[in-house]
């Protein structure tokens, strides 16, 4: 079983957070908006960029490394008291974030994983 505490939504709005992590940054970011509490994006949310730096890039980034992840796609969500982890993907879904992202999410993992080869 998976229990999570309901954080209510802003104005019945569903959003959450995509942080895409790689090594030890995050690389990119989306706000996902759904029409229900699911906002994946193949059950048809919208994208919207989101910055790669603050609160939620932090949170993501321990996130990711808690579990051991050398990448990930971690879910968040803004609570009153701050962001809060929902998810952390290990084989993530990116093609929605590279559409709203000027960054090459696949030359970020192909550059980490040539750099943790050439260690």
């Amino acid at each position: 079983y998976y229990l999570q505490r309901l954080v209510p939504q802003a104005e019945g709005a569903w959003r959450d957070w995509r942080v895409f992590v790689v090594g030890d940054r995050a690389v990119a970011a989306m706000i996902r908006h759904g029409k229900q509490w699911i906002t994946n994006m193949r059950q048809g949310a919208k994208a919207e960029r989101a910055p790669v730096d603050g609160a939620a890039a932090a949170l993501a980034v321990r996130a990711a490394a808690a579990v051991g992840a050398r990448y990930a796609g971690v879910d968040l969500i803004a609570a009153p008291d701050g962001f809060q982890v929902l998810e952390v993907n290990s084989m993530p879904a990116w093609h929605g974030l590279q559409g709203v992202s000027d960054v090459d999410i696949a030359q970020a993992l192909a550059d980490d994983v040539i750099a943790q080869v050439t260690r």
